[in-house]
C-alpha cells in the first residue's frame, strides 16, 4: 500500500533515466551518484535514491492532480453538467494531463456522487478516455455494462467501475440524454 502508489506516479510521470532506477532498484543493490540537493554526484545505495525520485514524483502527481481536480470541476460548474446523471467532460492537454485523466476522475466521482467520464478528442475524431463510477451504489457498480448496452461506445475497457471508454461525437450528444433517461430513478 506504501510502495504501489509510488510506482504507480513513476510510471505516469517518471522520465526513462528515474523509471530505470526505480525499477532496478527491486532487484538490485548498487551505489549510483545522488542528485538531491546538498549530496549531488555523492554515491548513494540506488534504493535510497530511488525512494527520493519516487517520493518527488507522488508529490508533483498529486498537485498535478489537484490541478486537474480544481480545473476540471470549474468546467463542471461552468456548463452544468452536474445536472446531468452522469458527468461527461471534454479536456484537452491544457485543461488534464492524459497520464493523470483517471485519478481525477477518481476525486471527481467522490465529489459529485456521480459516474464521470473525462474524454478527450482523438487522432480519428471520437472522444476516448478515463471514466470512473460510485462502486457504493448497487445501481452503478456495473457500470461498463450499461454503457455498453446503450450501443453509443466503440468501445469500454477495463472493470466495471474503472475504465477506457471511446465513443463517436454524433453520439456523444445523445449520452446525456439516454443516462439521465435510464438512471432518473437513481440517486
Amino acid at each position: 500500500f506504501v510502495v504501489a502508489p509510488l510506482i504507480n506516479a513513476t510510471v505516469r510521470l517518471g522520465n526513462e533515466e528515474e523509471k530505470n532506477i526505480i525499477f532496478n532498484s527491486l532487484f538490485r543493490e548498487d551505489t549510483i551518484p545522488s542528485n538531491k540537493r546538498g549530496m549531488v554526484g555523492k554515491p548513494t545505495s540506488m534504493s535510497s535514491e530511488a525512494i527520493r525520485i519516487a517520493n518527488n514524483l507522488r508529490r508533483k502527481q498529486n498537485k498535478e492532480r489537484d490541478r486537474g481536480v480544481e480545473r476540471v470541476s470549474n468546467i463542471i460548474k461552468e456548463q452544468g453538467l452536474d445536472n446531468n446523471k452522469v458527468i461527461i467532460v471534454i479536456v484537452d492537454d491544457d485543461i488534464l494531463d492524459a497520464s493523470i485523466s483517471g485519478l481525477v476522475a477518481n476525486r471527481l466521482v467522490n465529489e459529485y456522487n456521480k459516474p464521470v467520464m473525462l474524454l478527450r478528442v482523438t487522432e480519428d475524431s471520437t472522444l476516448a478516455g478515463s471514466t470512473r463510477t460510485v462502486n457504493s451504489n448497487s445501481k452503478l457498480k456495473n457500470f461498463k455494462s450499461m454503457c455498453l448496452e446503450t450501443g453509443l461506445f466503440e468501445y469500454c475497457s477495463g472493470h466495471e467501475g474503472s475504465f477506457g471508454a471511446c465513443i463517436t461525437v454524433d453520439n456523444f450528444e445523445k449520452a446525456n440524454k439516454v443516462f439521465n433517461e435510464l438512471l432518473k430513478d437513481v440517486e
